[in-house]
């Protein structure tokens, strides 16, 4: 089965081979509702992934919409390079004002059922955030002005926090630059932006502190401000090049701020 996704929706064309099991659900445990009895190329929607099992969305006789699952253990996936870290490598140094006009509209307020938290586009499809603003959903809404665009997981780490999700209505803007681990200073200014308490797209400003390399993922140490629901949004230096996921707070101290390095979420 070959998959490949298209811009901005995901409009996949799939080539099945003959006898393939559409399932209610992911594993084998689940009941057979459907079967591909034709091989041949069809077009479907890639939904989400779970270990070898792939979610989709696709259209039977009659034009009635299905969702199944499949099995992608011995099948090939190919999709748009939508997913590469950017590299356009930003040099120049910018005032505050210059780096959230460059990059402010790379990060996006998004909302789950149950929570609420901030995300950065890395492409124009697929943004970055924190797996622990996903919760237990694979759907999320990008939230632009007053409307919810849906998007869904499609890559996911828990254990580090890590995850991945495709907006399937809206094409957003990404980020220039992904900055190297290594190339961070510590004592260099740095920019936080996202949506803490969901306002939009608020910016803060500081330096970075510190850098942690001992844990996976690695961690950059920042005085800008981080709030609920700032958690997935943009650590940035003042090039506007992207150096973390702002993550999280130690409470017992001031100004302990933590970001993902943002090279780390292709790790």
């Amino acid at each position: 089965m070959r998959l490949r996704v298209s811009l901005p929706q995901l409009n996949v064309r799939v080539t099945f081979p003959d006898r393939l099991n559409i399932r209610g659900g992911p594993g084998t445990s689940y009941r057979t509702h459907n079967r591909v009895n034709t091989a041949g190329t069809y077009f479907v929607d890639l939904l989400t992934t779970k270990e070898c099992w792939a979610k989709i969305r696709y259209t039977v006789s009659g034009g009635r919409v299905e969702l199944g699952w499949v099995s992608t253990k011995h099948l090939k996936f190919e999709f748009d390079d939508h997913l590469s870290k950017p590299s356009s490598r930003l040099t120049k140094r910018l005032s505050a004002e210059d780096v959230y006009s460059l990059v402010a509209k790379s990060t996006y307020k998004v909302r789950t059922r149950s929570s609420q938290g901030s995300a950065v586009a890395i492409s124009p499809t697929v943004l970055l955030t924190n797996c622990h603003v996903m919760g237990a959903y694979d759907l999320v809404h990008i939230v632009e002005g007053k409307k919810g665009h849906p998007s869904v997981l499609i890559h996911d780490d828990y254990s580090e926090d890590k995850c991945f999700i495709r907006s399937l209505t809206l094409q957003v803007r990404p980020v220039p630059n992904v900055k190297s681990f290594g190339d961070i200073l510590q004592g260099e200014r740095a920019y936080s932006i996202g949506a803490p308490l969901g306002y939009n797209r608020s910016l803060g400003e500081g330096i970075v502190s510190g850098k942690h390399r001992s844990q996976t993922p690695r961690y950059v140490q920042t005085t800008a401000p981080i709030s609920p629901g700032s958690s997935g949004g943009g650590l940035f230096d003042n090039r506007g090049n992207l150096i973390g996921i702002t993550t999280l707070t130690d409470t017992r101290g001031q100004n302990l701020n933590f970001a993902i390095a943002a090279e780390d979420f292709w790790r």
